[in-house]
């Protein structure tokens, strides 16, 4: 629906306001002055607002369609042109603000959250094995498989 079903709306309500209005008028006659013909504008005034109220909440669901469809029409555009780098932006955006408020800093490594455990600070590593993480029973099978090499 569009905004034509609104003016229809309006419309439909000023024509028959028109007509209550003409029924006032002719409630005014003695003739008319019957409880049915009180009992009859109101059943008019009733289906008039039952007749809103179903017109407006297909409206509503109507808008609520539409609105749904150029959000996730919008959304998709959103994520085509956006830059994936621009989080960084964002991130020294929070930063500058947290240094403005007088907080610490949460970009980089924070050693102090990580738990260093040095058992015996004069324990260093013997050999290029020990960095990637061989034990010593895989440094005993290297070093007999390991050719001999002549000490001039």
């Amino acid at each position: 629906m569009d905004h034509i079903a609104y003016r229809h709306l309006a419309s439909f309500n000023r024509s028959v306001g028109a007509a209550l209005n003409l029924l006032q008028k002719l409630s005014e006659y003695p003739e008319l002055q019957t409880d049915s013909f009180l009992a009859y504008q109101a059943y008019f005034r009733e289906h008039l607002s039952n007749a809103n109220l179903s017109i407006l909440e297909a409206l509503h669901d109507s808008e609520e369609r539409i609105g749904g469809a150029s959000c996730r029409e919008r959304l998709a555009y959103e994520r085509k042109v956006r830059d994936p780098d621009d989080c960084y932006f964002e991130v020294m955006k929070r930063e500058r603000e947290r240094l403005d408020l007088g907080l610490p800093s949460l970009i980089g490594i924070r050693l102090d959250l990580r738990q260093i455990a040095v058992e015996d600070p004069s324990e260093e590593v013997d050999s290029e094995a020990d960095v990637h993480g061989c034990t010593d029973e895989t440094r005993k099978i290297v070093e007999t498989d390991a050719p001999e090499q002549d000490q001039d």
